[in-house]
């Protein structure tokens, strides 16, 4: 939490002062995670990297989404 500068915290304060079920509070939701989790160590992200064939380029709500077909069973 520390990490961040300040002037982030005040300005999304800022933005979400301004009503209750506004919009901004549903994209402030979507960001918590990327704001407070730590980076991925080198090892993660070769797993990650390793992991996926793809990478989702869509303008939909997948964008960016690592993506690895499913595998046939039997």
């Amino acid at each position: 939490i520390l990490t961040l500068s300040p002037k982030i915290y005040q300005h999304l304060e800022t933005a979400l002062a301004r009503g209750n079920n506004i919009e901004e509070g549903h994209y402030a939701e979507r960001m918590w995670a990327g704001l407070l989790s730590r980076d991925l160590t080198p090892i993660e992200r070769q797993a990650l990297q390793a992991f996926h064939l793809e990478v989702r380029d869509e303008a939909i709500a997948v964008h960016g989404a690592l993506i690895k077909p499913l595998q046939k069973c039997g």
